[in-house]
């Protein structure tokens, strides 16, 4: 592979610098976006190269232990991984598949550490740990209480346990919120939603910033006159041929505790079947998009007729750009297209 010229650009370097920090302040107080940060330092590894890049991650380090204090473990597992992996992945230029898949990698690996060090150091796992510091703080203070409450209420509320009267009632007093909160059903509710959270989160959160710390860095990069690999447009994104197999037995096997509610699997099986619906939703997307672009020229129009079809399926609970994402897997259903001599989207 042809080597790529390094330049370190100052300026570059400056603006690269005030945008991390912006995004610090716009990510650091949620946690799940944090990895979202590492952004302007991929694009200094993919543009000015290995050492503008080491220098950009240990000064981007120093920031965050500066700005976030407690926090900084956590936001450095989820942030540093990231920048390294998918940094050095785009300035090798490796393809774009692979790209995503190690910076997505990276993220997992940086919030299994996280799960490592918070079993070790509190013999709990991180729904545990996290419903039992929020129920400790709901003691004393009346905003944690709130979010307690509204945690354990939307597990009740959804499952049938409580009322919406019940619900209203309960949130006029805070002594009535602190009563239903020393409860043992209210605080194993608490936990159920935390498990259904981290479940969330570390299934989904990998592949959608995974993407975005790959896209959105390799595209300013290719702007500003980087070598970077091909990645094909966003209407012909679909899986390689070789691994089509395994993400769709992964989704149905996956769908099988929880079908049957099978206990001891239901964490392991929602974390699977969430992470491949995260993909097959994407390639859905793609797929939907495609089909825009063989009838409206207009590329913003496309991107907003996309996005109110997308917010309006998860409003209303759709989940039809999975099985979208799963159908085109298994039929390959543009390059039929193609094949046949159709024309495919801008």
């Amino acid at each position: 592979m042809e080597k790529s010229r390094s330049t370190i650009h100052p300026i570059e370097l400056i603006i690269c610098a005030a945008v991390f920090a912006a995004l610090c302040f716009l990510f650091g107080s949620t946690l799940w976006l944090s990895p979202l940060m590492a952004m302007p330092v991929i694009y200094v590894w993919t543009k000015m190269g290995h050492s503008a890049g080491a220098i950009m991650t240990a000064a981007a380090t120093a920031v965050m232990i500066a700005m976030h204090g407690s926090l900084a473990p956590v936001v450095l597992a989820l942030s540093i991984p990231s920048m390294i992996a998918a940094g050095v992945a785009l300035r090798r230029r490796l393809s774009g598949f692979y790209t995503v898949v190690i910076s997505a990698a990276a993220i997992f690996a940086g919030m299994a550490a996280i799960a490592v060090y918070v079993s070790a150091t509190s013999g709990s796992d991180i729904a545990g740990y996290a419903s039992e510091r929020l129920l400790a703080a709901a003691e004393t203070d009346d905003t944690y209480a709130a979010a307690a409450f509204m945690a354990s209420a939307a597990t009740d509320v959804v499952t049938g346990s409580m009322s919406y009267e019940k619900l209203l009632e309960t949130m006029l007093s805070m002594d009535a919120i602190r009563s239903y909160l020393a409860t043992e059903a209210a605080q194993a509710a608490v936990n159920t939603y935390f498990t259904q959270l981290v479940s969330a989160v570390v299934s989904s959160v990998p592949v959608y910033c995974g993407l975005l710390n790959v896209v959105i860095p390799r595209a300013a990069a290719k702007k500003r006159g980087a070598r970077v690999s091909y990645m094909p447009g966003f209407d012909r994104f679909i899986l390689p041929k070789k691994v089509s197999m395994y993400f769709v037995v992964t989704f149905l096997l996956s769908m099988i505790p929880i079908l049957f509610e099978v206990e001891s699997l239901m964490v392991a099986a929602q974390i699977l079947y969430l992470a491949v619906s995260a993909v097959f939703t994407i390639q859905g997307l793609s797929l939907l998009y495609y089909f825009l672009g063989r009838k409206i020229d207009s590329r913003a129009l496309r991107i907003f007729l996309l996005a109110v079809i997308y917010i309006a399926c998860a409003i209303f609970g759709f989940d039809v750009f999975v099985w979208m994402g799963m159908i085109e897997q298994l039929f390959r259903i543009r390059e039929g297209i193609a094949a046949a001599g159709g024309n495919g989207g801008a």
